[in-house]
């Protein structure tokens, strides 16, 4: 049987050669088809058959290809040397698409046949490689080529390119025919027509499946094999081993015109072993059946013999089962008799053996059960300790584990999974900690076990202590940790560690915090004096030469904080602070030393480049208004340019400087502010420009009545401008009222502040201070029913008495003009205020002055 096997199998292997020559020749005349094609357009198009500038004509000769040889071919095209294509295909469809310019000057696409419009761009895949292009046309020869890509539906196609060469001999460009090789599957097919039987092509070079006369995936993970095979041994015929069954396998190559193809033909191993197989059959199931008499008749004469044996096998279950008293009957004198004899006196002595043996057992259990009562008590006892000891550590605060020498967890506390959110000890049992909770440090960079103080103190045998690592809890978060670990001994070796450790993240925050405050300053977030004063011994190093240190007083910080309040002051150092910080550089030191006063270290900085940089900050400074503030800083400097200068004279000569620039421009500055805060109140209520420039010039004609000196009448006149300067620090809804003269009383307490206010802010500046306690009275009364202190008669300056006459002047003004005759009513209204609200002296005076004009005009 087995020279028959080796038979039937050498005449398929021949039969296998057989099918892949005819396979090859399958392929030779599928690959002749596109060939055929593509030399048959290149000679039409070279001898000018066709013309390619007319798009129908061009059009119906790539239709008439594609119709012809409808179900050969995918796709024609034709491409110049530079770089025009033409072209047709069949869609899915089975409509034909044609290659034309793409309109809008990028290239080419494919349009739709049958409406015109495009329908995508030209895939990269089908313009020629520009190799293959040059070698086509410079060689004079056809190239076949196998195409891959998504261009292609995911199937290899097998592209043949001829060269077309006009009657001139000159290039005109190749053109190309393509053929997918699925096209090839039915032909490849019908030489393996056996069952079990395939054939494949694949590409030499990519190793990848071209065609095969199965398509349906049962052979993919033996033609896989096989390819193996073939590529490591370079073995063509070979028998291969698979769940279904045995394959001879045959691989052939075909290579010419550009391609390197692979032929695979493979042919079950059994396809011609069915009959000798049968015979084979047959001939074990006579074998069998004569081997089954043999045994029946073997047993029926072992049955006879072995009787006495099977009795004593018996009899010696039952004892060794327990039953002592089981005896063997001797049947004959021969060798089994002999046997049973012997199994019969040893049976008797363990039965009298046994007996002994029952009173020994129970004395022996007797001491056992003592000792298990023993076990037991102190089994109790350990429980007892282990509970105690586990409430003593669920009871602290700190969380607590324990490690065995591998780091494996042995224990933990309560504390310690509700710090490290893990459910229960079961979870962690076992489990590496350094892995699991100690991994990586804070920046996330790995801890390697040998740098880890815990493993190293497994190791040492020393305590390790660390108040600046972290844990990673059980959700991967961090936790800053001050943890102990104390290596633990049995017999003086180390058998483990118990680590305790406490969540460190406030007392790392405070201690932060501190450090912060410690060197800088916490409303400005600038340095403070302290760190300015050693940043400037670490600056005073020759490389750092020149080193400039800049000194800044904040101007109208007091202002600021008597008129609006410290919380506006605060902001206006706030905002000192971002523009100096934002004026300068980032190496600066930018420093507050306390109340307004700011300073500025700048190494390697001129005299030259400081200047610069204080012009950036007053212009910077210029621009900003906290409330009703401009702001502005007075500044000096002074640079330390040679090693042997002492840097405090440096400091000395910008702090000089600063307080200079602070006295010679302190007028203009005092100025300036006032100005700034009139024109804040203008921008609040631009009503009070007509108010202040009227009342200032009724006071001029008050004073001027009242015979006053030049000097006199020009401060009051500034004085009359300036009396409602407080209203800065009033609310929008009390600068824009038209209540007439006397506000309400629940409006009282708002409008009393004003008056104060503008005593406030005229009292800081020098040119300004004369004023300061006329404003401040402007809205007492004659009768002391005015504010803010009810003064009364000749207790209120004169000049607050004017300005009083002035204010309700304006506003009867307001009241009357327009009508007829408004000046006598005006006067009448003045009039019947004085002796009350007014001086009567005065208002009598410039009453008589206001109706001795309106005569002269009339």
């Amino acid at each position: 049987f087995s020279r028959g096997f080796r038979m039937a199998r050498d005449a398929v292997s021949i039969m296998n050669r057989d099918k892949n020559e005819i396979a090859v020749q399958k392929v030779r005349e599928f690959l002749a088809v596109p060939a055929g094609i593509s030399a048959a357009c290149s000679a039409a198009l070279g001898n000018g058959f066709v013309d390619l500038e007319d798009v129908g004509k061009r059009e119906r000769f790539f239709r008439g290809i594609l119709e012809v040889h409808s179900g050969e071919i995918s796709g024609i095209f034709f491409e110049t040397p530079g770089g025009v294509s033409y072209g047709a295909r069949n869609n899915p469809a089975g409509s034909p698409e044609f290659i034309r310019p793409d309109g809008k000057g990028k290239g080419f696409a494919w349009f739709s046949g049958e409406s015109g419009l495009p329908v995508e761009p030209l895939h990269k895949d089908d313009v020629k490689n520009s190799f293959l292009f040059r070698k086509v046309l410079e060689n004079g020869e056809p190239v076949l080529s196998v195409l891959f890509g998504p261009s292609y539906s995911g199937d290899p196609v097998l592209s043949a390119v001829h060269p077309v060469y006009g009657n001139n001999g000159k290039p005109l460009g190749v053109t190309g025919t393509r053929i997918p090789f699925s096209f090839l599957d039915e032909r490849i097919k019908q030489t393996v027509s056996h069952e079990r039987s395939f054939a494949a092509v694949f590409d030499r070079n990519t190793m990848t499946l071209l065609s095969s006369s199965s398509r349906d995936g049962r052979y993919s993970n033996l033609m896989g094999e096989a390819l193996h095979h073939y590529q490591s041994t370079g073995e063509t015929d070979f028998l291969s081993e698979t769940p279904d069954g045995q394959f001879l396998l045959f691989f052939s190559g075909y290579t010419g015109e550009g391609l390197d193809l692979v032929i695979l033909t493979a042919l079950p191993g059994n396809l011609l072993a069915g009959s000798i197989k049968e015979s084979a059959r047959f001939s074990g199931l006579l074998l069998l059946l004569s081997q089954l008499i043999s045994i029946a008749i073997y047993m029926k004469v072992a049955k006879k013999l072995l009787n006495p044996v099977t009795l004593l096998v018996r009899s010696s279950a039952e004892f060794a089962g327990g039953n002592l008293s089981a005896r063997t009957p001797v049947v004959r004198d021969d060798e089994i008799g002999l046997i049973a004899r012997a199994f019969n006196d040893m049976a008797a002595t363990i039965s009298s053996l046994f007996g002994n043996l029952e009173r020994i057992v129970e004395e022996r259990t007797v001491e056992l059960q003592a000792a298990n009562r023993e076990l037991e008590q102190q089994s109790r006892e350990t429980a007892e300790s282990r509970n105690m000891l586990r409430l003593l550590l669920d009871s602290t605060g700190d969380a607590v584990f324990g490690i065995d020498l591998k780091g494996n967890c042995t224990f933990c506390n309560w504390s310690f999974l509700r710090i490290m959110g893990f459910e229960s000890l079961e979870i962690l049992r076992g489990k590496n900690m350094h892995s699991l909770i100690h991994h990586t440090d804070s920046e996330g960079f790995s801890i390697d076990p040998s740098r880890c103080r815990i493993c190293l103190s497994l190791l040492t045998g020393e305590n390790a202590h660390s108040d600046h690592e972290i844990f990673r809890r059980a959700d991967g978060t961090p936790l800053e940790v001050d943890y102990h670990s104390y290596p633990q001994f049995l017999n003086g070796e180390i058998v483990g560690a118990v680590v305790s450790f406490t969540d460190n993240s406030e007392r790392r925050k405070s201690r932060a915090k501190i450090d912060y405050l410690s060197t800088h300053d916490s409303l400005t977030g600038l340095h403070n004096r302290a760190f300015f004063e050693r940043a400037l011994k670490e600056a005073d190093t020759e490389s750092n030469l020149p080193v400039t240190v800049l000194f800044g007083d904040i101007n109208g910080l007091k202002l600021t904080n008597d008129v609006f309040g410290h919380a506006a002051g605060d902001r206006l150092l706030v905002s000192a602070a971002e523009l100096l910080k934002g004026s300068c550089r980032g190496k600066d030191v930018v420093a507050r030393l306390g109340g307004d006063e700011f300073a500025v270290i700048m190494t390697n900085t001129g005299e030259e480049a400081a200047g610069r940089i204080i012009r950036r900050i007053r212009n910077d400074f210029a621009g900003r208004k906290i409330i009703a503030i401009r702001g502005s800083i007075s500044m000096g400097s002074g640079t330390k340019t040679d090693p042997g200068q002492d840097l405090a004279e440096a400091v000395q000569a910008a702090e000089e400087s600063m307080y200079r620039e602070k006295i010679l421009y302190r007028k203009d500055i005092d100025s300036e502010m006032v100005k700034t805060i009139m024109e804040t109140l203008l921008e609040k209520c631009p009503g009070e420009q007509r108010h202040a420039e009227s009342v200032s010039g009724t006071c001029r004609m008050i004073g001027e009545t009242l015979g006053m000196s030049e000097g006199e009448v020009e401060k009051l006149k500034a004085a009359g401008y300036l009396h409602d300067i407080g209203k800065v620090v009033l609310g929008q809804e009390y600068l824009n009222r038209e209540d007439g003269l006397v506000e309400e009383e629940e409006d009282r307490k708002e409008m009393i502040l004003h008056p104060a206010a503008g005593y406030r802010i005229l009292n800081l500046f020098d040119g300004t201070l004369e004023y300061a306690e006329w404003i401040f009275c402007h809205h007492e009364h004659w009768d002391g029913s005015g504010f803010p202190n009810g003064k009364s008669g000749k207790d209120i300056p004169l000049q607050a008495r004017i300005l009083l006459i002035a204010e309700v002047w304006d506003r009867l003004k307001v009241q009357f003009k327009g009508s007829p005759g408004w000046e006598s009513h005006a006067v009448r209204e003045l009039r019947q205020r004085a002796g009350t609200f007014l001086d009567p002296g005065v208002a009598e005076a410039y009453a008589a002055f206001i109706l001795s004009g309106s005569k002269l005009i009339r």
